[in-house]
């Protein structure tokens, strides 16, 4: 891919709980499309996609969208400490930087989020009924119990050369008994379990007229996953337009060097396009 040249303003926003950082990627044509909200994944995902944020808001910006990338609290370049992590820091954190956004330009807004940041963008606009939005969702996780259950075994993995007895279910009882559990570099809470266990997409956030919902497999052979299915189907029940594909690319949020999906990018431009 071509990279893009789109200058981008860095500056902290203040939050509920302290500085967050922020890129905002201004709408590069003469009248503004609309306003995007970018929600980025869990953990070491978030360093994993910065690559893929930083071209696609690029090309937002080119199509006439305003794009605001936020480090939610305790992540990134923000401020903060995963100990003090509360089930309601996030949402507020998305919540000042949508509020921020729309005060420079009255334009639809778009939540996109990829991984957990699609779960995230689900939960605020269920938080705020009657925002309008648009949903565009990459690679969108379930339910973040599961999730997180994927980032214990993180532990476990390395605490096989310890012949370590340890289970999923023994640390989650250790974090509900109020134990804090460093994993890759990151500090789990009781605060964080209750959080990510209460994540789940299932209802259609009230305001949300269209969803665009994307997918990355291995081979054209694979489909959207059974889970993803059952939401889309309970959402097509709704008078709204859902558009739902998968795309052939790596999993760029889970490999071992930096990589970028086109097809992903290219996708997600045709929907916006039509």
């Amino acid at each position: 891919m071509t990279p893009v040249c789109v200058s981008a303003e860095a500056f902290f926003l203040p939050g509920l709980h302290g500085q967050l950082f922020c890129m905002f990627y201004p709408a590069q044509t003469p009248s503004v499309r609309g306003n995007c909200f970018y929600v980025h994944p869990f953990a070491e995902e978030l360093n994993k996609t910065r690559r893929m944020a930083a071209l696609y808001s690029s090309m937002l910006a080119l199509a006439g969208f305003n794009v605001l990338q936020l480090d939610l609290y305790g992540c990134g370049d923000s401020e903060g400490d995963w100990r003090n992590i509360r089930q309601d820091t996030w949402r507020s954190d998305i919540h000042c930087g949508v509020q921020w956004l729309q005060k420079q330009c009255d334009q639809p807004l778009m939540m996109w989020g990829l991984r957990l940041g699609a779960s995230l963008a689900v939960e605020y606009l269920t938080a705020y009924p009657g925002t309008d939005a648009t949903l565009l969702l990459w690679q969108p996780v379930i339910k973040g119990e599961n999730h997180l259950n994927q980032f214990l075994r993180l532990r476990l993995a390395a605490q096989i050369q310890q012949q370590s007895k340890d289970t999923v279910a023994l640390l989650r009882s250790q974090l509900r008994q109020g134990e804090i559990l460093e994993i890759a570099g990151y500090a789990v809470t009781s605060e964080l379990l209750a959080l990510m266990d209460a994540m789940e997409i299932n209802q259609l956030p009230v305001g949300v007229k269209q969803v665009y919902w994307a997918e990355v497999v291995a081979t054209s052979a694979l489909e959207l996953t059974l889970p993803s299915k059952k939401v889309i189907s309970q959402w097509r029940a709704e008078p709204i337009q859902i558009q739902a594909q998968v795309v052939v690319g790596q999993s760029f949020w889970a490999t071992q060097e930096i990589a970028v999906a086109e097809s992903l990018i290219d996708m997600s431009l045709q929907w916006l396009a039509q």
